[in-house]
């Protein structure tokens, strides 16, 4: 059967952009010289490798490679994970076995590159998603449009997807953030096309692991729950809101065990205690006020302002002045990527 104008109209935005990203993806590795003069992998994607390597060679999911908080806690290597969240390292490791490697290597392990596959395919799909989701919109809510329109939009918004330096970026770093946003997509998608209804424990299954390559889903997850719940008939909005809720811890409890047994809680961060080195920048009476702050359940803010010398009326102003000094600190680390609240 010939093609028809219709199926041309749906393919040439989406073959455009798959081409051209894979082209940006190739330059981009070329500019920076990838491989040669520049390492494969960076300094967080270096973390995941090195974890990866642990898991596939000796069945261990820790690291040989330890902070200075770790060694408080665990004296010896191997070290619980407490720098990257698991996905990655459970994709390298499965790539590393089943890709073994040819011999003795001199120098990089040419698999080095394998570890960018899923970062490749996930920057391919991101594009792609925009693509689609704007041929929905318009089938949708446009569906008398041009066909400049009906090609040219999604096709420039999947272009703009693919051209966001922070997207061109990740697809070379090997690190977590373009598998977990293309999962979170995929579950945005379900929820708009009424898939959160008829599958919710697959929708949030798909955060839970989004969650497994980064750490973004703890308050997605709630907000999920509640707009399936308000999407599902009247005699199904529990139960769906709680089965999104279930699919989401799934794949996730083991995670939480793991960090349970080898840090005493399952929602331990190393990023809260880079935010304590920065609450060490602010002045002394900034410092005082979040350290008791932070560290009460419902503080009383008589007693902290007797303890502290300063008005009761005072606390409030006081406390949004100091972590509003403390969001600039954070805005000018580069490795900072947590939220204040």
């Amino acid at each position: 059967m010939a093609p028809t104008r219709t199926s041309t109209d749906h393919l040439i935005p989406l073959v455009l952009v798959l081409i051209t990203g894979a082209a940006l993806w190739f330059a981009h590795a070329q500019s920076w010289d990838l491989g040669v003069r520049s390492p494969i992998l960076s300094y967080e994607s270096a973390q995941v490798a090195i974890a990866a390597r642990e898991l596939a060679w000796h069945g261990n999911l820790a690291t040989p490679y330890a902070l200075p908080i770790d060694l408080a806690s665990h004296a010896h290597p191997p070290w619980p994970l407490s720098a990257v969240q698991p996905g990655m390292v459970l994709a390298e490791a499965l790539i590393l076995k089943l890709v073994p490697a040819r011999g003795i290597t001199a120098g990089s392990d040419p698999r080095a590159w394998l570890t960018l596959v899923l970062p490749f395919v996930c920057y391919l799909a991101f594009g792609a998603f925009t693509v689609l989701a704007a041929r929905y919109v318009l089938a949708r809510h446009a569906p008398d449009a041009p066909r400049w329109v009906r090609v040219g939009a999604p096709a420039a918004l999947g272009l703009a997807a693919i051209l966001d330096a922070q997207a061109q970026h990740f697809a070379l770093s090997g690190v977590g953030e373009l598998p977990a946003t293309v999962l979170l997509l995929l579950a945005l998608l379900g929820l708009a096309l009424g898939g959160g209804t008829q599958l919710p424990l697959t929708l949030g299954i798909l955060l839970g692991v989004s969650e497994l390559f980064r750490a973004n889903a703890l308050l997605l997850a709630p907000v999920f729950a509640l707009a399936v719940a308000w999407s599902a008939p009247a005699g199904r909005r529990l139960r769906c809101g709680a089965l999104v809720l279930a699919g989401w811890a799934l794949p996730l409890a083991p995670w939480w065990i793991y960090k349970w047994r080898a840090f005493g809680s399952p929602a331990w961060d190393v990023a809260w205690f880079a935010l304590w080195d920065h609450v060490q920048e602010l002045p002394a009476r900034c410092r005082q006020l979040i350290s008791v702050i932070a560290f009460a359940d419902r503080p009383d803010y008589a007693l902290i302002a007797e303890s502290l010398g300063m008005p009761v009326g005072s606390i409030g102003p006081t406390r949004g002045r100091c972590l509003a000094k403390l969001r600039d600190i954070l805005a000018r680390d580069p490795h900072w990527e947590g939220q204040l609240s």
